[in-house]
């Protein structure tokens, strides 16, 4: 099992503070500048559609935008869209609006998980690495995912909450998720005192030896129904 802790521990080690600090001021904003336009393009129909394209767009042109942290455009599979890598030290980061309706969940939820994370490879094929990456060049993959409210809420202009999960290598799961204020509280509660971070090697592998068994009882639980 992989704890949290030692997967907070590796983001310490590869990304600046500095990076989720930046983030998490822009993608607030992004909401507001969405729910604006939106109220002023549309007064006589539904704004739901047009303000979610408009969120996923903003968001991704926040990360473009951080020019410090190298971002690179690509495009999604299909094409259509756009969406923004960084890879910072040993480490990918995307980002996805998640629909008010859906959710990251806990393991034992695996049969929703694996078609959450098929709805968002649709949107962007490379964030789950193994889909694209040998063994030996896959990183660790972060996930910052914006939680957009339900459209009847009054106040469209901030996001419910935003979170960073790690996801499966296969698709199935996440090791982690946590929210941005959990993980830059991991900031200043370790700041002095970090210990040396487990190596991507070890990290990885035994993040997929988590996965094996996950996939074992999975196989368990349903011989036996």
């Amino acid at each position: 099992m992989v704890t949290k802790e030692e997967i907070q521990d590796f983001i310490r080690a590869q990304v600046d503070r500095e990076f989720f600090d930046e983030l998490g001021v822009l993608i607030p904003q992004t909401f507001q500048k969405a729910a604006k336009e939106v109220e002023d393009l549309l007064i006589h129909t539904p704004q739901e559609d047009l303000r979610g394209h408009l969120r996923h767009s903003l968001v991704q042109e926040a990360l473009a935008g951080m020019k410090r942290w190298n971002p690179i455009i690509k495009a999604t599979d299909p094409k259509g869209h756009n969406y923004v890598l960084l890879e910072l030290g040993k480490m990918r980061v995307t980002a996805v609006v998640l629909p008010w309706q859906k959710e990251i969940r806990t393991a034992k939820h695996r049969n929703e998980l694996k078609t959450l994370n098929e709805s968002l490879s649709s949107i962007q094929m490379d964030w789950i690495d193994g889909l694209k990456h040998t063994v030996t060049e896959q990183l660790i993959h972060a996930l910052v995912v914006v939680h957009a409210p339900p459209p009847r809420f009054a106040d469209q202009s901030e996001p419910v909450a935003i979170m960073m999960a790690v996801p499966y290598f296969n698709g199935k799961g996440f090791h982690m998720d946590c929210t941005f204020e959990e993980l830059l509280q991991s900031y200043s509660d370790n700041q002095a005192t970090d210990p040396k971070p487990i190596e991507l090697v070890k990290l990885r592998d035994k993040m997929r030896r988590a996965e094996i068994v996950e996939d074992q009882i999975d196989d368990e639980q349903k011989t036996k129904r």
